[in-house]
């Protein structure tokens, strides 16, 4: 499969692999530190007790339709289970906006920018006129839109204190601004009290010919002292649109608020807004592990997926890769009862609605994941990615970190089921010293196709380049006796949140960026050191597994107060 981009020639389907709504249209698309805290405080939790079921399904559903809008297939055209190959439909432009997390529907973290050529970045600065300044508690990832308010291209920042703001992308001034007033003020959750606001990356659809942003707040509504309520507010100044929000409580009893947290980024997949959910710093019990699809045309009457089992909470702020037909939700350690797995430790597909077939080519989950449960070392330890790999015995791929320090790569085909059957495992091997956590990313360079973690607190293993750091960059390979992971290079820095990776044309000048106080880039395939973060210093870091976007020849940062744009 390729797509040609109108200013970079050729590109291969791994490079764009989610499509941008391939090099074209624009594509629409916590943890549970085991006793309920992180190392940046993020509010997440995921420890209950409470028995589980005997298939990893539970569900709790209204009425479902098709609305008017689509997230694409792996490469931009008509959405397949697999996102296979289409045919060339020759030239289309590059859109830059940042609708979603990692800026692809398949979570990759690929950005195609020819200002950032290797030796352009080297120079790279923080851009000291641009004002930004915002609320606290930055946990959701910033978006860019092209087309924002008067036309003006604009950075979109929601923060844990129910703000949204619409930044000028140039001066950085307010266009807009709403908070509490609109959105609700914040909650204290009853668990180890956390004050909570927006924390999932909102989801930006211009399908329906105005732009919309979708997102959910932690608030409180009516008489009940936590409510999750999901939003459509306009683009151009942040009002609420007709039958929105929507109160999930309300439409789905099952769904206790007081006890589910909302960490994973939201997804949109024809015409349905997908919102995961796991659970409280604390671990309010029981919870579960739910995503929850809400039709855009009728919003009020949403289907919801959850683990049998109690926990499994979807916690990976990169949450809900599609390829263009399903999502694909990666749950933790659940509660399961005795020897019966109850959707925890798991990668699993879920069709529209969303729905799980229970099939064993629609999940996978590791033979020792009883043991996981019981360790807490979730196989969820950062969220999945898609990618392709033509050519290879099994193309069509998903990549996953556990806190285990394993890679995990499967096939997206067939799952297989719980353990070695056929189809899953296609590789399952430590590269780290530590946890593997945040968001990945994946970018295929003349050298190579590379995986690049998070790792907490820790760095790969036998790093070539002896670097020190906490982004792993793992190189993968077919052989005669199927794929090989290599530890391929280490940041020098450490602290770093999760990486995103900028390409002049989809494969050449990969630079892999990550932030903490400071911006740093790293040479692709090398991990040399770019930008060495001299001229890159914020006020505070990043909250927990946050990553910078790249914005037209720009590299944003969003941090507790501040919006930093960066630029050669």
């Amino acid at each position: 499969m390729y797509v040609r981009l109108a200013f970079c020639g050729l590109v291969s389907a791994l490079a764009l692999s989610s499509a941008f709504v391939g090099c074209g249209s624009s594509d629409q698309t916590s943890d549970d530190a085991g006793t309920g805290s992180t190392s940046d405080g993020t509010p997440t939790g995921d420890d209950s007790t409470s028995p589980g079921g005997d298939s990893g399904l539970g569900s709790s559903s209204g009425a479902s339709s098709s609305g008017g809008s689509s997230s694409g297939g792996l490469d931009g055209a008509a959405p397949s289970r697999d996102g296979g190959a289409h045919a060339d439909a020759g030239p289309v432009a590059y859109d830059p906006s940042v609708l979603q997390h990692h800026k692809n529907g398949t979570r990759n973290g690929l950005y195609i920018d020819p200002v950032f050529s290797t030796t352009a970045a080297a120079t790279t600065h923080v851009l000291s006129t641009f004002l930004g300044t915002t609320s606290t508690n930055v946990y959701a990832q910033p978006l860019y839109v092209e087309n924002g308010p008067g036309g003006k291209p604009a950075f979109i920042v929601a923060t844990g204190s129910n703000h949204v703001t619409a930044y000028d992308a140039t001066s950085g001034a307010t266009l807009w601004d709403k908070g509490p007033e609109t959105y609700g003020p914040t909650v204290t959750t009853g668990c180890a009290p956390t004050v909570l606001g927006i924390t999932g990356t909102p989801f930006i659809d211009y399908s329906s010919g105005q732009g919309v942003i979708y997102f959910d707040a932690v608030s409180p509504a009516s008489k009940t002292p936590v409510k999750h309520l999901v939003y459509a507010v306009k683009v151009t100044d942040g009002t609420i649109l007709p039958s929105w929000p929507v109160d999930v409580s309300a439409v789905l009893p099952e769904f206790v608020s007081t006890h589910q947290n909302q960490r994973g980024a939201l997804q949109l997949v024809n015409g349905v807004l997908y919102v995961p959910y796991g659970g409280y710093n604390g671990d309010c019990t029981p919870y579960f592990g739910w995503v929850i699809g809400f039709p855009l045309a009728s919003p009020q009457t949403p289907t919801g997926w959850h683990t049998s089992a109690s926990k499994g909470g979807i916690w990976g702020p990169g949450a809900l890769p599609t390829d263009g037909t399903s999502v694909f939700p990666i749950t933790g350690n659940t509660a399961a009862s005795g020897n019966t797995w109850g959707g925890g430790e798991a990668v699993i597909r879920l069709t529209a609605g969303p729905k799980f077939s229970g099939m064993p080519a629609d999940y996978y989950a590791p033979t020792n994941w009883k043991n996981l449960d019981n360790g807490d070392v979730d196989l969820g330890g950062a969220s999945e990615v898609i990618f392709d790999m033509p050519g290879a015995p099994k193309p069509h791929l998903i990549a996953a970190g556990g806190k285990d320090a394993n890679l995990y790569l499967l096939d997206r085909d067939n799952l297989g089921g719980i353990g070695t059957t056929t189809g899953t495992e296609l590789l399952k091997q430590s590269v780290a010293n530590n946890e593997l956590k945040g968001a990945p990313a994946v970018y295929t360079t003349s050298k190579g196709t590379y995986v690049v973690f998070h790792v907490e607190g820790g760095g790969g293993l036998a790093c070539p380049n002896k670097g020190t750091g906490n982004i792993v960059a793992v190189k993968i390979a077919t052989a005669a006796s199927g794929f090989t992971a290599t530890v391929a290079w280490c940041s020098a820095d450490g602290g770093l949140g999760s990486p995103m990776v900028t390409t002049t044309d989809g494969t050449s000048n990969p630079i892999v960026w990550a932030a903490s106080d400071h911006l740093y880039a790293y040479d692709g395939d090398t991990g040399t050191r770019i930008v060495d973060g001299t001229k890159t210093a914020m006020a505070s870091g990043v909250q927990g597994w946050n990553t910078p976007i790249n914005a037209k020849g720009k590299i944003a940062v969003g941090v507790n107060g501040q919006l930093y744009v960066f630029t050669p």
